[in-house]
């Protein structure tokens, strides 16, 4: 359970000294719930949008006539001061994912390119031992080899390739994120657009995986089923090929049908993780606000956990 409070010091300054005000608010300006009991299980925490900063709670009780926009104005620019903190922090996250998903692209691209390129010739002098041959079964199976491997060859060569050629969402935002500190651009402005970026690129990411492991969940339950309807109606007198269908469909059926669940509940990609690592860090960071008011100041701590 996230549970915001926001603690709200008003201070005025008067001739007979200071008088302070506390009120403890939650992020939509009701009081606060209580905290969850010992013991209690927390739930798991989802994909967040970026919302409002939590200094902006408690404007409306600014003192001495303050008007609710200009102080919620004041207090969005007093934390505004702590935009280069946390963006300092979003730079380190991207910074550990983005880098990784680089060296990956790279280097394993190159790695697929130089196994394609070195299959590609042995495909070719399989093929031309072979003779060429496919018109007969056994000039079929002498070329076959030489077949996949070629095949082989293209497949990752021009794999590597469109690999190396097309970046990661990770990259995509440490560029971004490179290219506006690099430009010197507003901290807040960069925050907000990054923050609004990173978050959906990890809910389409979200979207694609869910999508992808329900696809292969039904279609390894199809397989394992299809093999085990196969294995059973073979009687004795069937092929030895059917038994050997059976238990292929049966175990292909059961990896895929297992790659699916894990992929469902436990791989998160790169950019669903780090967005989750940082959400988790937006949150448990304080927050300091200050705005001055007409006879005296307004002090916001916010905390959420």
């Amino acid at each position: 359970m996230r549970i915001l409070l926001s603690l709200v010091l008003a201070v005025s300054v008067t001739a007979l000294g200071v008088t302070p005000t506390a009120h403890a608010q939650d992020d939509s300006g009701a009081p606060a719930a209580a905290a969850p009991t010992e013991g209690e299980p927390a739930a798991e925490p989802g994909l967040e949008a970026p919302t409002v900063s939590a200094a902006t709670v408690g404007a409306e009780i600014a003192p001495n006539g303050a008007t609710t926009d200009s102080a919620a104005a004041n207090i969005a620019s007093a934390d505004g001061g702590d935009a280069r903190a946390k963006l300092d922090q979003m730079g380190a996250i991207l910074r550990d994912f983005g880098e990784g998903d680089r060296s990956y692209r790279i280097w394993g691209s190159l790695m697929f390119i130089g196994m394609g390129a070195a299959l590609l010739p042995v495909g070719i002098v399989m093929l031309s031992n072979a003779g060429g041959d496919f018109d007969s079964d056994e000039g079929f199976e002498r070329n076959l080899g030489g077949v996949l491997a070629l095949a082989g060859g293209i497949g990752m060569t021009l794999g590597g390739l469109l690999n190396l050629i097309v970046t990661q969402p990770m990259e995509g935002l440490l560029s971004t994120y490179e290219e506006r500190i690099k430009a010197g651009a507003p901290a807040e402005q960069t925050l907000a657009q990054l923050e609004a970026a990173w978050f959906e690129a990890a809910e389409n990411e979200r979207t694609i995986r869910e999508v992808s492991a329900y696809i292969g969940i039904i279609g390894g339950i199809l397989s394992a089923g299809a093999g085990a309807v196969v294995g059973l109606t073979a009687d004795e007198g069937s092929p030895s090929s059917q038994y050997l269908l059976a238990g292929a469909l049966v175990y292909i059926g059961s990896m895929i049908t297992i790659v699916g669940a894990r992929q469902l509940w436990a791989d998160r990609s790169p950019v669903e993780a780090s967005y989750r690592a940082y959400q988790r860090l937006r949150s448990s960071a304080p927050q300091l606000g200050f705005a001055p008011t007409k006879n005296g100041g307004l002090v916001t701590y916010g905390v959420s956990f």
